[in-house]
């Protein structure tokens, strides 16, 4: 999927640095540590789509001069699926709590924007509840290169594997020695346990490997000072199974982005968003690329007769050496990039300097990388205007039109949501449980309408017809919490007693003291 440069062109970007930069799985080995059944899909598969929406260079993924149309897309639909705002339904002291308390402390919201990042990306991600010391809770997302994982035919997890974080780093010109804190989730005699190790990552610079997570870990005794003061941070305790605290299980869940895998039947893991899309990211990234080479090479030059030179070589100074050589002249002073460019004319004829500037084609280009856009937009599930906004038609679209868009994106909303919520709502059911708090709750994401105004006007029609309640219209239409939602009740139902009874009318001379 990489695309070969003219050689000066290759030469401007290794000077310029301006190749994509590189992550995790550029460096590791993870992919070829992974169970055999899903090594090929992971790499053929997984590992392009994820080169592509990170924006990144992964091997021969993704390479050279990108347009990061997949990292764009990625970050617009995730933000689409979120919505603007998180309310919770259900009973008044459980929505209470997880709107009031739970969310601020666990910072929620960007746990759900990192989460259904992560499940773009890779098609699949992990969901995972953590409880401190203090008893309270908080959610992670973990995505596919960062963990192992395996899940019964329902999709439970049955075990787990995490690469947490990097405790330390010694890196020399020829080796590199990192310790790295691995959480294991696991079932043992029918019983949830966890244990926490540190594994060694380690190899030769530049091509380091994975944990060898299948050995004992390192002891608490033999860490650096560095490693041992974040463990004792997190209050963990290393090398010693511990049973897990959750009524649901592992406490982890898998969140998909496709129902079904469309390469290996029966696998529980779910198609990155841009599986399908390779090939038109490749072609958008090849007309980009083409335009700059036009750019580059349409770089004016000004051709000027050839007695010029001689015109300047008389007028520079006279600086010579010991032999009486001339050290300094005009050619000397021309560096190869000049635009100058001086030229011989046979015979006694004379002429103007002349520019010369080739076509760059602009408009061709503009063409073709909106056609390729618009392609991908739909490949991708979602109206190009949604996903891009200045792919705006010459000519005005019909209502047919705009709505046959709109579709497009709210039904891919909606079978994201269809696919993220129960699971969610699991963790959030496991979130209360832990807290003590009774009754139940559920997320509701925001739907999908293209225009603000719109959905407000369909919330009051609602609401008018009798098909929604006053407190359910409220909450929408202002994107309140529950306690803001009650708080707003009260104030309208203290306003409007105020009025059936008749307020005091105020009129001027109230604020001239008459």
């Amino acid at each position: 999927m990489s695309f070969h440069y003219p050689q000066y062109l290759q030469d401007f970007l290794d000077k310029k640095g301006s190749s994509p930069f590189e992550t995790f799985i550029n460096s590791s080995l993870y992919y070829a540590n992974t169970n055999t059944y899903v090594m090929t899909y992971l790499n053929r598969v997984v590992r392009q789509c994820m080169a592509y929406a990170c924006g990144t260079q992964d091997g021969a993924y993704n390479q050279g001069i990108s347009a990061n149309v997949g990292h764009t897309a990625i970050k617009n639909a995730a933000k689409l699926i979120k919505g603007d705002r998180t309310l919770f339904a259900g009973a008044d002291a459980a929505t209470a709590f997880l709107s009031d308390t739970w969310v601020p402390f666990s910072r929620f919201d960007l746990f759900l924007e990192e989460a259904i990042t992560y499940v773009l990306q890779g098609g699949t991600a992990l969901m995972k509840l953590n409880k401190d010391s203090l008893g309270r809770c908080s959610l992670s997302a973990s995505r596919v290169d960062r963990n192992m994982f395996t899940a019964n035919d329902s999709g439970d997890v049955t075990d787990a594997l995490f690469f947490l974080t990097l405790l330390s780093s010694t890196k020399t010109e020829e080796y590199t020695d990192q310790l790295w804190l691995v959480e294991h989730r696991f079932y043992e005699k029918r019983k949830a346990k966890v244990i926490y190790r540190v594994h060694r990552k380690s190899g030769v610079a530049g091509n380091e490997v994975l944990p060898l997570i299948n050995s004992e870990g390192v002891a608490y005794e033999d860490l650096p000072e560095d490693a041992k003061l974040t463990i004792s941070r997190k209050g963990i305790v290393l090398n010693k199974a511990l049973p897990l605290p959750f009524r649901d299980g592992l406490g982890v869940w898998t969140l998909l982005n496709t129902a079904t895998n469309s390469c290996v039947p029966g696998l529980k893991m779910g198609d990155p968003s841009l599986y399908g899309t390779l090939d038109i990211l490749w072609a958008i990234d090849t007309v980009f690329g083409g335009s700059l080479i036009d750019v580059l090479n349409g770089q004016g030059v000004i051709l000027v007769p050839q007695r010029f030179l001689k015109t300047i070589n008389d007028a520079l100074p006279q600086i010579t050496g010991k032999d009486g050589t001339r050290l300094v002249t005009a050619t000397d002073l021309q560096p190869p990039s000049e635009n100058f460019v001086y030229v011989r004319v046979e015979g006694e004829k004379e002429f103007e300097p002349k520019s010369v500037q080739f076509d760059i084609r602009a408009e061709q280009y503009r063409g073709m990388f909106e056609m390729y856009l618009k392609q991908f937009a739909v490949a991708f599930g979602y109206a190009p205007t949604t996903l891009f906004p200045f792919l705006q038609d010459a000519s005005p679209k019909t209502a047919r039109e705009v709505t046959a868009e709109e579709n497009l994106t709210r039904a891919s909303v909606q079978s994201a949501h269809r696919l993220l919520i129960p699971e969610i709502n699991r963790a959030i059911g496991e979130v209360l449980y832990q807290h003590g708090i009774r009754g139940k709750a559920t997320i509701q994401l925001s739907d999908y309408i293209g225009n603000k105004l719109m959905r407000d006007e369909n919330v009051r029609q609602n609401y008018a017809s009798g098909l929604m309640p006053h407190e359910t219209a409220v909450q929408v239409v202002n994107g309140l919490s529950a306690k803001e939602t009650t708080e707003y009740m009260e104030k309208i139902a203290t306003e409007q007693k105020e009025s059936a009874f008749g307020a005091r009318v105020y009129d001027d001379t109230e604020y001239f003291g008459g």
